[in-house]
């Protein structure tokens, strides 16, 4: 008979990931590729739960106190599957919500990280700020939180602050170290990307949504590609631009067609930027970018600026 780990308490936060476009339209996936995207997934998960846990890389049979659970796909206009986070231990003395929902708060903010690093290789510095941003936002939010209970349970919480601020300035300095070690598991997650579906998406309908499509899927599967110097394009047409994130098409005048870009512009932003106006107008826009080149050929711009006639 099967033996099992098993624990009485409740799951502590759950996510989804959609598989959306082709044959998952139907309800369908390739069983191969389905099941190394779910292997890929329990692997990444476990790994950066671990990480948010203790700011510390997992590694082998290495102890953990929460793990990753599937529950079964529900079937609708895409293929839907649910994750949830289970304890292995009791929980923190004090407020276990509190301290649970910065688990998975700093779990999702951990694949967003990683996700990016891979997928936005042009933007690795800017991404590795971003989420410095996000986990001292969110430690800063909890320990206050923390440190105005500790005066009702003394030595309990005062140790349990002094772990997080532990864990918090590993995880900023072994961030990139994550990324690197991710990269299987994401690679497996991605599988059905092309092949029967058009995209993955984690945590969907959530502020830390993640949609990869085919181009992201590419940066990721390669690893990283060869980089230009900055230098100006000429944008006949910009497309599908998305403000959050900075994902669009772009028609380049040099190239002669379409390639995928990403704008890291901080003026995106603004109200009446210049890349938007450029889409709603088809205006033509000079602007500064690096390439990444796969075969010798342009596969993606990103885009750091407007230059000004």
């Amino acid at each position: 008979m099967g033996r099992y780990r098993q624990t009485d308490s409740e799951p502590i936060g759950s996510f989804q990931i959609h598989y959306r476009g082709g044959l998952a339209s139907d309800g369908i996936l390739e069983a191969e590729s389905f099941s190394r995207s779910l292997l890929g997934a329990s692997k990444l998960y476990n790994s950066l739960v671990h990480y948010a846990e203790t700011g510390t890389i997992l590694r082998g049979n290495t102890s953990r106190r929460f793990t990753i659970y599937a529950r079964a796909a529900r079937l609708g206009r895409s293929v839907d599957q649910e994750w949830v986070v289970m304890p292995l231990v009791a929980a923190y003395a004090g407020d276990p919500k509190l301290y649970n929902d910065l688990i998975i708060t700093t779990l999702k903010a951990l694949a967003v990280f990683v996700t990016s690093w891979w997928s936005r290789p042009g933007a690795r510095e800017r991404e590795l700020q971003i989420f410095a941003n996000s986990i001292n936002d969110m430690h800063r939010t909890s320990l206050d939180a923390l440190t105005r209970m500790a005066t009702e349970r003394e030595r309990t919480m005062r140790h349990l602050i002094r772990e997080r601020r532990e864990v918090s300035g590993r995880m900023l300095e072994s961030a990139p170290n994550l990324a690197e070690t991710s990269a299987p598991p994401l690679r497996e997650l991605i599988q059905p990307i092309g092949e029967s579906c058009d995209a993955v998406v984690q945590f969907p309908e959530d502020e830390n949504e993640i949609v990869l499509r085919e181009d992201e899927a590419e940066e990721i599967r390669d690893g990283v590609a060869e980089l230009t110097e900055l230098r100006r394009f000429r944008l006949l047409d910009i497309s599908r631009l998305n403000k959050r994130t900075g994902s669009c098409t772009v028609l380049v005048d040099e190239l002669g067609r379409r390639v995928w870009g990403t704008i890291l512009d901080r003026s995106l932003s603004l109200p009446d930027n210049e890349y938007t106006r450029a889409m709603n107008l088809a205006l033509e826009l000079d602007v500064l970018a690096q390439a990444t080149m796969r075969n010798g050929r342009v596969s993606k711009l990103y885009i750091r600026e407007v230059v000004k006639s």
